[in-house]
This record gives C-alpha cells, sequence and structure tokens, in this order.
C-alpha cells in the first residue's frame, strides 16, 4: 500500500500496522491491514489485489 491506493484501503476501514516497542513508543509501519472479514471473502480479497495493482500500473 502507497499513496497511490491509500483511498482503497481507506474505504475498507484499514488502518496502518502499528506495535508498541518494549520501551513503550508506538511505531507505525508503513503497511496497511486487510480487513479479517476481506482475507475470509476470497472476491472481496481478489477485487481488494487487482484494484491495487491497477491503481499502481497507473
Amino acid at each position: 500500500m502507497d499513496d497511490t491506493n491509500r483511498h482503497e484501503f481507506e474505504k475498507i476501514d484499514s488502518h496502518p500496522f502499528s506495535y508498541t516497542k518494549d520501551n513503550g513508543k508506538e511505531v507505525t509501519m508503513s503497511y496497511w491491514l486487510v480487513p479479517e472479514e476481506i482475507l475470509e471473502n476470497r472476491e472481496a480479497l481478489i477485487r481488494l489485489m487487482e484494484t491495487s495493482v491497477m491503481i499502481g500500473k497507473n
């Protein structure tokens, strides 16, 4: 995920992956999570992947 397909991930209520380090500092990664309901729905996952690939080609 990058800025070319950020909108697609926002539409599915996704957000960047983040975690808390041992020192308590939160780290936000540059990639976004795919919601579980998308991962469990083959057609929805394929649509998301195809959309992301097509957007990335433009």
